[in-house]
């Protein structure tokens, strides 16, 4: 049976604002239980293209979301925000992408 993919990057897991989805260890459990299991594969995510990234959102949200003053560390934000749209971006476009996506998850 193929594992499932689990795509991943360490960034993720940083705290990156102040809200609850930014908190601090909201992923170190699921991380480190799934990791363990035989069923599931960590690959890393890449950061989506600003290009790609302007297929979904409109360029003053962008430009909010590179310029948030509430980030823990400056650009922080933006950096989870561009690994979090290629997550999007495999799954909205899983048809016109297909050899990529499989090129991208192994």
């Amino acid at each position: 049976m193929a594992k499932m993919k689990i795509v991943y990057h360490p960034l993720m897991s940083e705290s990156y604002d102040r809200t609850p989805a930014g908190a601090p260890g909201r992923l170190e459990t699921s991380v480190e239980i799934l990791s363990k299991h035989p069923d599931y594969e960590f690959v890393e995510a890449r950061p989506a293209t600003e290009e790609e990234i302007n297929r979904a959102h409109a360029p003053g949200h962008i430009e909010r979301v590179k310029r948030d003053y509430d980030s823990t560390r400056e650009n922080l934000l933006y950096q989870v925000a561009t690994l979090a749209a290629t997550l999007s971006v495999i799954y909205d476009h899983a048809d016109e992408f297909n050899s990529e996506i499989l090129k991208f998850i192994g």
